[in-house]
């Protein structure tokens, strides 16, 4: 017969107060061993509450050995809990489907994503992506007439319409959407508009509309992130730019300078915060488009929307900073950065002026 002195409880629930003393004495005297469970009132979800907790536990405890869970939702941060893990704070993380236990009210919430420039193009795409994931999508444009009826008809998309070049009104409208949703974990700044003009076409009027949505939307937009989000690791900020930020590009006087201001902003807020927010740069090469179709000149590795949106969701919670495709494409554009611009222009000139 094997005779068990003193068993292990690897499911214990400690409670918190004068409950927990009792408890942890009554744990004294049965267990050698136990594993305590994270989900009290304020569940234990980062390393400030589990020291407070752990330190109260381990001074009022006798001769178990205790060890502790971490509760995972949505407050926690990334950076966190790599420290705790680095300092063996806790062996184990549980994730509480939501009320299925005492205190689990505060599960994780439902993954929300917030992509601008949604009614077209990769923003669509990256739509249909999200809700294929299992997302909640709350998607802002100017027209919702492109948007397919079952695409507006699924509860887990939320259509918002604005002008993003409208500053004013879209200001009122986007910081609403903040303050009613927020769970939002990850947003996409897609918004744009191409003008194929050249020298000889541009004009002012076509400049500032290029600029006001291309690059002072996003400004906007950061903004109003800014003040309704405390932004840590948990958040993803996305800004779409393009290949054609790389280098300057025929019939691309408007569009590649806006480009380029996004590569420089993504650039920026990423040496700022560096680990503290994931932010991603997303420079696609030709997606098929309504924007592209009016280019008369052939578009070399031209791809389709849906598969530049599997692409981005593929790599958008990885490591790593910038999401550029298509290969070679992209590495070509990236290595025209360093060409002399003698060699740089005579080669846009071959692989641009066909039609």
């Amino acid at each position: 017969m094997l005779k068990i002195f003193k068993p292990c409880d690897f499911h214990v629930h400690l409670r918190e107060g004068q409950l927990l003393k009792y408890v942890l004495k009554e744990n004294n005297k049965n267990f050698q061993k136990i594993l305590v469970m994270p989900n009290l009132i304020k569940p234990i979800t980062n390393k400030n509450i589990l020291s407070n907790y752990r330190s109260f536990v381990l001074n009022n405890n006798k001769n178990t050995e205790i060890l502790f869970t971490i509760y995972l939702n949505q407050d926690c941060s990334i950076i966190d809990l790599k420290n705790m893990v680095n300092e063996k704070l806790f062996f184990a993380a549980k994730l509480y489907p939501l009320h299925a236990t005492t205190n689990s009210s505060k599960n994780t919430q439902d993954r929300v994503v917030f992509i601008t420039g949604a009614s077209s193009g990769i923003g669509y795409a990256l739509c249909e992506e999200y809700l294929r994931q299992g997302w909640n999508v709350i998607g802002l444009a100017r027209d919702d007439t492109k948007i397919p009826n079952e695409t507006i008809d699924n509860p887990k998309f939320e259509f918002v319409k604005t002008d993003l070049s409208n500053f004013d009104s879209s200001k009122l409208i986007i910081d609403e959407v903040f303050k009613k949703n927020a769970n939002i974990s990850t947003f996409i700044l897609n918004a744009g508009i191409y003008i194929p003009d050249s020298l000889n076409d541009f004009n002012f009027e076509n400049a500032k509309a290029t600029f006001d949505t291309n690059v002072l939307s996003i400004y906007l937009s950061i903004e109003l992130i800014k003040k309704n989000f405390e932004l840590n690791s948990n958040y993803t900020l996305a800004i779409m730019s393009s290949t054609a930020g790389y280098k300057g590009l025929p019939k691309s006087i408007l569009y590649g300078p806006s480009k380029a201001a996004l590569i420089n902003l993504a650039e920026a807020i990423k040496s700022e915060m560096y680990d503290n927010l994931n932010v991603k740069l997303i420079c696609p090469g030709f997606v098929e488009t309504p924007a592209t179709k009016v280019n008369s000149f052939k578009m070399p590795y031209l791809m389709s929307p849906k598969d530049a949106a599997r692409i981005i969701y593929s790599k958008i919670y990885k490591k790593g900073f910038e999401i550029s495709f298509p290969f070679p494409f992209n590495s070509i554009m990236k290595f025209g950065k360093v060409l002399p611009y003698k060699l740089y222009f005579k080669i846009t000139e071959k692989k641009f002026s066909k039609k």
